[in-house]
């Protein structure tokens, strides 16, 4: 291959079997059919002949990279290789951070779409799992685990890992959604598994030796529960604990619940969070909410509730 390397001078290189060979080459430009040939030349007599064969021949009208010469090595020529962008892992997560003992998880992870092999220590190759770079598979793992993606092209290769804690003492039925034990001390959102219309309304801090999830403004911290989701006429149990910030705090505004709603901004928190509860006392008569008290309701549209529990 040759390339113009700035100024009109000409580079050219001769790469053998996916390796750069040493020997110099004069650069020729324009290239014709009087300077180049394959297997043989042929000019006013015939000579230098070549004895073997000879497949996937193709010319490109500019010259490769590294990287691509690597690829072309080791894979058959099927289209001509366009630019190639660095390989990139963009996600690689469970679900959920921690699962209870037993329990499960989904592991899913998102790499670049022209990765060659896929593999993720504990399950082995998973390229064939992997389609335009997504995939997923469900985790039970007996004990806390560390998970390692590796996603290979050509000779370059990129590692990520992940975790997922398994928590012992959880009576049968109960499924944890989080501790935030594994949770670093800091923003809620930045580990990546809950998210926060406001940016700053979750944080993760210690409380009474054990960490905790502290609202700071008004926005909305959520996790998306995936295939934890509840079924039409079925029934479960929410259960969480709240923790004052100070003795005979009045005034809590917290909301905690279960929806289907989608969560686009903070303001989501008061009309478009879907079936929720309110820990009070709580008065807002601008919602419709004139009376203190504990309460489930769902919201029809904006500032608009029935009240579905007492």
């Amino acid at each position: 291959m040759q390339r113009d390397v700035g100024g009109g001078t000409m580079k050219a290189q001769l790469w053998v079997d996916g390796v750069l060979d040493p020997v110099v080459i004069v650069p020729t430009r324009p290239i014709s059919a009087n300077t180049t040939a394959i297997g043989g030349l042929r000019r006013a007599a015939d000579s230098a002949w070549f004895t073997g064969m000879i497949d996937e021949v193709a010319v490109w009208n500019r010259a490769l990279s590294p990287q691509e010469v690597a690829i072309l090595q080791v894979t058959a020529i099927t289209n001509p290789p366009s630019r190639i962008q660095p390989l990139v892992i963009n996600s690689f997560k469970t679900d959920l951070p921690a699962i209870v003992s037993r329990g499960s998880t989904t592991l899913r992870w998102d790499v670049s779409k022209d990765a060659t092999q896929v593999t993720i220590s504990q399950l082995g190759n998973v390229t064939g799992q992997t389609l335009v770079g997504i995939g997923s598979q469900s985790v039970t793992p007996a004990q806390s685990t560390n998970y390692v993606l590796t996603i290979t092209r050509g000779v370059d290769s990129i590692s990520a890992t992940t975790s997922v804690a398994v928590v012992t003492g959880v009576a049968s039925g109960w499924k944890l959604l989080d501790n935030f034990d594994q949770a670093k001390l800091g923003t809620l959102f930045s580990p990546g598994y809950w998210n926060d219309t406001s940016g700053n309304g979750g944080q993760v801090v210690t409380a009474n030796g054990n960490r905790a999830m502290r609202t700071t403004s008004a926005g909305i911290s959520f996790l998306n529960l995936r295939g934890l989701s509840i079924q039409e006429t079925q029934a479960c149990t929410l259960f969480f604990r709240i923790i004052p910030g100070a003795d005979n705090a009045a005034g809590i505004t917290n909301i905690v619940g279960l929806t289907d709603k989608s969560q686009r901004s903070y303001a989501d928190e008061i009309s478009n969070i879907g079936t929720m509860l309110f820990p009070t006392p709580f008065t807002n008569s601008a919602y419709l909410i004139e009376t203190n008290g504990w309460y489930l309701v769902a919201p029809s549209g904006p500032g608009t509730y029935y009240r579905a529990r007492q």
